[in-house]
């Protein structure tokens, strides 16, 4: 029995050996992120991305990021831009290049991710291009989840990137850009938890290309694009012709907006229809004035609602120009469908001046040198209007107008001018007119 007991204990010596646990090993932190270029040979590799990152839950309690971790992505982003140009011999480089990354986090669908944006101007030699990138922190290192190059940029404020709402359902980003010397670009980029896309793309002739904004009240916020023709002479005369698309968000894809009648035989239709045909004429003075009472009427009637923000969003900007006093006013007036000014102008100038307008300048010293081009300006903006009501003499007027400054041997334009003075025989400018070109023909 003694022999066994021993034999019993030295086993369980034996097994208590075994279980000992060995010497802890110590476990490696990383002490950087993870670069957005191609890494040193001194970094650490890095786990690929997975295929596919599960967007953050709206019932998620994500904590923010902290402060330190933003500055090393920063960090890390801005030591991975592409190389800047050299200096030459005087020390002069041109635009300086991308210089800057600009890191924010997100919010709402995008809450526990963070964005990173170059900023600056782009140079050429060597080629750059600005970026947006989305990234996420799995708590020891940053990871890019997705990359857009932005292919018109030149030149990024990081207050021109702002996360905007859109839907709830991803990420939505604006980056407004300028390009050349003074043009810009407008891009919307969507991010759906997977890939960081471009919504929308568009540039203009002058900065600020796009925008974002709820026009109607509705809660939904539309894109507006600009299309305003800012070259009617020169960029710095100032003289415009503003357009403006509407896209609209309807969960699916994007859709252009468009000025819509209503059937029906109510009030609101009838003055929401008015207002809608006269924007469409381009006769925004008009169409302004209807504006309080179609919003009065409208009580939640959406397509009343969008007319009406779509109405100012492009006649203001005209009623603006025509008030401009450092704008002759005659072009600005035409533009607004504001005839009576037009007609005022037109008056107190010699009738043969009105004929003679490179030697008499009548359009104003901003269009010294871009007189020729008038006419056609004048022709497409009345053209509407006449379609609308042809009985409206000074629209006839200004059509025979154009026409023989275009072509002095026109006998429409005579025509033109002719019907204005039977419509309004108490206008004695349309009278005159008519007396002069007979008499000079």
């Amino acid at each position: 029995m003694r022999t066994l007991a021993i034999l019993t204990l030295i086993l369980l010596l034996i097994g208590c050996g075994v279980n000992e646990p060995a010497a802890s090993q110590p476990t490696t932190i990383p002490t950087a992120i993870a670069t957005v270029a191609a890494t040193p040979t001194t970094a650490p590799t890095h786990t690929p991305l997975p295929t596919s990152t599960p967007a953050p839950t709206a019932t998620a309690q994500i904590q923010p990021i902290p402060t330190e971790q933003l500055a090393e992505l920063a960090a890390t982003s801005i030591a991975a831009l592409p190389p800047t140009a050299t200096p030459d011999a005087s020390g002069a480089t041109g635009f300086g290049g991308i210089d800057a990354v600009e890191v924010r986090p997100l919010t709402g669908p995008g809450a526990g991710l963070a964005m990173a944006f170059s900023s600056g101007f782009r140079t050429y030699e060597p080629e750059q291009q600005h970026y947006v990138a989305i990234y996420s922190h799995d708590g020891l290192v940053w990871r890019e989840l997705s990359r857009i190059e932005l292919e018109n940029a030149d030149y990024i404020d990081p207050a021109s990137v702002q996360q905007v709402q859109i839907s709830a359902d991803r990420v939505w980003l604006t980056v407004t850009s300028g390009t050349g010397a003074h043009g810009g670009c407008f891009d919307l980029l969507s991010f759906d938890g997977q890939q960081l896309k471009s919504m929308l793309n568009s540039c203009s002739s002058a900065y600020g290309a796009g925008g974002v904004r709820d026009i109607d009240g509705d809660g939904q916020s539309e894109i507006l694009l600009d299309g305003t023709d800012y070259y009617v002479t020169c960029y710095a005369c100032g003289l415009r012709v503003f357009h403006t698309t509407v896209m609209r968000w309807d969960q699916n894809t994007f859709h252009q907006l468009q000025l819509a009648e209503l059937p029906d035989d109510t009030e609101l239709a009838q003055i929401n229809n008015q207002a809608v045909a006269l924007a469409k004429a381009n006769r925004w003075r008009e169409a302004l004035l209807l504006l309080p009472k179609l919003r009065s009427l409208a009580q939640g009637n959406q397509v009343a609602l969008t007319n009406s923000g779509m109405i100012e969003q492009d006649g203001q900007p005209f009623a603006d120009q025509a008030s401009d006093q450092g704008l002759t006013p005659l072009m600005p007036a035409i533009f607004y469908g504001d005839y009576a000014t037009a007609l005022k102008y037109l008056r107190e100038k010699p009738i043969a001046d009105l004929f003679e307008v490179e030697r008499s300048q009548i359009f104003g010293p901003e269009v010294q040198g871009f007189e020729n081009a008038m006419p056609d300006y004048i022709m497409k903006t009345v053209t509407p209007t006449l379609e609308l009501d042809s009985t409206l003499a000074p629209a006839h007027f200004l059509q025979g107008w154009a026409l023989l400054l275009k072509d002095p041997a026109d006998p429409q334009g005579l025509a033109e001018i002719e019907k204005a003075a039977t419509l309004d025989p108490q206008e004695q400018l349309y009278r005159k007119c008519v007396d002069y070109l007979k008499a000079k023909s």
